[in-house]
């Protein structure tokens, strides 16, 4: 899935010149469904080779394809619980990998009782 490349033109009125910058789309370049118990749950997951479990409420998700590197991607998520007290956080682990902390906001502990859609934004290598 490829990203168009958009121009945005501004001008800066104190000192009169222009920037040009260039930015994505916004296309996501990874995405899946999963359980913080390490099952990917949606079929229609983009860029995602596996997901495993490393303790309770830890994932790591790879990456088909890698990115330029780690610190050039955005991942973020949906939480799908009734309860509304449940969140993910996420840490890129590498230009390959993803790791996803499950946790119940309201006592802090990391769970494995519901499941989340993760998105990751970025620059493919």
């Amino acid at each position: 899935m490829a990203g168009k490349i958009v121009a945005d033109t501004l001008e800066h009125s104190t000192a009169g010149s222009i920037a040009t910058n260039y930015v994505v789309d916004g296309t996501p370049k990874a995405m899946s469904k999963q359980t913080p118990s390490g099952t990917e749950i949606s079929a229609t997951s983009l860029n995602v080779s596996s997901v495993t479990d490393s303790t309770t409420g830890i994932n790591i998700t790879a990456f088909s394809a890698v990115f330029n590197s780690a610190s050039e991607t955005v991942t973020t998520g949906i939480c799908n619980d009734n309860n509304y007290n449940r969140a993910v956080a996420y840490t890129d682990e590498s230009a390959s990998q993803v790791e996803s902390r499950a946790f119940r906001s309201s006592a802090g502990d990391l769970i494995d009782d519901f499941d989340f859609s993760m998105v990751t934004h970025g620059n493919l290598a």
